[in-house]
């Protein structure tokens, strides 16, 4: 988590929204860990993640291009530091999850719900 929000903090397209919306960079850190950890099947010490992602998503300007790039930076970071095998259970997650927000409800055309932040 830690390698790829700095990725994408310093990214010029998603830099901004999340410079935008999230103050508080522990918190958010320890939050979308306990996201992945709870999507992956969950381990002993974490507290399972509650939320609904497209609501938590919702109402940031996110549009498909920034999906996109998060997408790509997603499995660009993963692969330089995570085993082959979990680098790609990863980024096959983090695609299924982008398909799931861009179809989310009252989205438009060009538009998605998601973006990580």
């Amino acid at each position: 988590m830690t390698a790829f929000y700095a990725r994408a903090r310093t990214d010029d397209l998603l830099g901004p929204v999340f410079a935008a919306h999230v103050a508080d960079w522990p918190a958010h850190l320890d939050r979308v860990t306990a996201f992945w950890v709870t999507l992956l099947g969950g381990e002993p010490g974490w507290a399972a993640w509650r939320g609904n992602l497209n609501s938590a998503h919702a109402g940031l300007g996110v549009r498909a291009a920034h999906l996109g790039r998060w997408l790509t930076l997603w499995d660009a970071t993963a692969r330089a530091v995570l085993p082959a095998e979990a680098a790609a259970l990863l980024s096959a997650r983090a695609a299924v999850m982008g398909e799931r927000l861009g179809r989310a409800p009252g989205a438009r055309a060009g538009t998605s719900q998601a973006g990580g932040a």
